[in-house]
């Protein structure tokens, strides 16, 4: 049985971003996967504040939500990320929890505790439509997924952008997401 952590960036339940994130989730749902569903809004998280604590052992100085993200980043297979686009990065909560792993790449930079190796997903709204308009946050999620030994294909991205201008997502871009879940969730 695969488990999956499954990281929701949006503040809004409903948003488009929830929504390719959640038909990515389906077939592992239906296939039985642990998946574990958080999202940075709902949880308390402090910023890191580089105190460099975590840089010699596994410690954090805040015991806070964290302590709990990060077992469950450790024990997953699949870590799957959803994102509205501000400003052209994540929302303030999302960066937090992003930024608080620190200490997970302190780990992996040691190899004080080997963090498996694991697959990585990002799926990613925008309101409006520029060039280069998810360059920023594609960035920070490669950076990222590397971090704790993640591996991400770029290819595999769902980036979906003029979302301001629909009053929905297309049945297409659904579907490409169901198919993407579907090969992953066996």
């Amino acid at each position: 049985m695969l488990n999956l952590l499954a990281i929701t960036g949006s503040p809004r339940k409903n948003s488009y971003s929830t929504k390719l994130h959640n038909e990515f989730l389906d077939p592992f749902i239906k296939n039985g996967s642990r998946i574990d569903i958080i999202n940075p809004y709902d949880i308390n998280i402090k910023p890191c504040t580089a105190c460099g604590s975590c840089k010699d052992e596994s410690n954090c100085i805040f015991d806070d939500s964290m302590t709990e993200i990060y077992k469950l980043i450790r024990d997953a297979d699949i870590i799957s990320i959803s994102s509205p686009l501000y400003f052209s990065s994540f929302p303030g909560p999302l960066k937090t929890l992003i930024d608080r792993c620190q200490l997970l790449w302190e780990e992996n930079r040691r190899n004080s505790i080997k963090i498996k190796e694991r697959r990585g997903f990002f799926f990613c709204t925008a309101g409006s439509d520029y060039n280069d308009i998810f360059l920023s946050v594609l960035t920070v999620v490669k950076h990222f997924y590397n971090s704790i030994n993640t591996s991400f294909n770029s290819d595999e991205t769902i980036l979906v952008k003029d979302c301001d201008l629909k009053d929905q997502i297309s049945p297409e871009i659904l579907e490409k997401c169901r198919i993407l879940g579907t090969k992953y969730s066996d």
